[in-house]
């Protein structure tokens, strides 16, 4: 039964990240792009934190993303990206850094409690970790040099990538 509930979640929720996927691409297409380099608006931090219903909001949607993504396999970004921008309105240029400063916080809670139940191979993480530490400082720069809408391009790219991986992953079940 187990197996049965993964692969439809699976397919569920990888049809819907392409479907999102499409909602960035054609969001970004009537929008009009802003330099990714942009730094973060005061007002717009202050009038997020007065706004309890959008942080609310987020904190469900985040739990669920959270769920989800231990659920799934799939990483936070690949979840958290898509609510920043739509459910709390983040442009993207802020969204997929913010996502990125959040997993610090999720990795060292799951990544702990993995070590704990002894299912972490210290070897492979140091050496994978080199690489994402790398691959990571080369994308920032990449980013910082793309408009938002190439940034939304790119992103929807990904997710649906990462969504068709998914479903091909669900039907495996089958």
């Amino acid at each position: 039964a187990v197996p049965l509930v993964k692969m439809w979640l699976g397919l569920i929720f990888g049809v819907f990240l392409i479907f999102v996927a499409f909602q960035m691409v054609f969001k970004a297409i009537r929008a009009k792009p802003v330099k990714a380099s942009a730094k973060v608006d005061p007002a717009f931090e202050k009038a997020f934190l007065k706004d309890r219903r959008r942080i609310l909001l987020g904190l469900a949607l985040s739990f669920f993303g959270g769920i989800a993504s231990g659920l799934l396999g799939v990483g936070g970004g690949v979840v958290l990206v898509p609510v920043l921008c739509y459910a709390l309105s983040f442009p993207i240029y802020f969204s997929i850094p913010t996502s990125m400063f959040i997993m610090i916080f999720t990795s060292i809670f799951g990544a702990s409690n993995h070590f704990q139940q002894g299912n972490v191979n210290a070897l492979y993480a140091v050496y994978l970790g080199l690489g994402s530490i790398a691959g990571a400082q080369v994308g920032v720069y990449i980013s910082g040099k793309l408009s938002s809408r190439s940034l939304s391009f790119v992103f929807a790219a990904m997710l649906v990538v990462a969504s068709v991986n998914m479903i091909l992953k669900s039907l495996h079940y089958i």
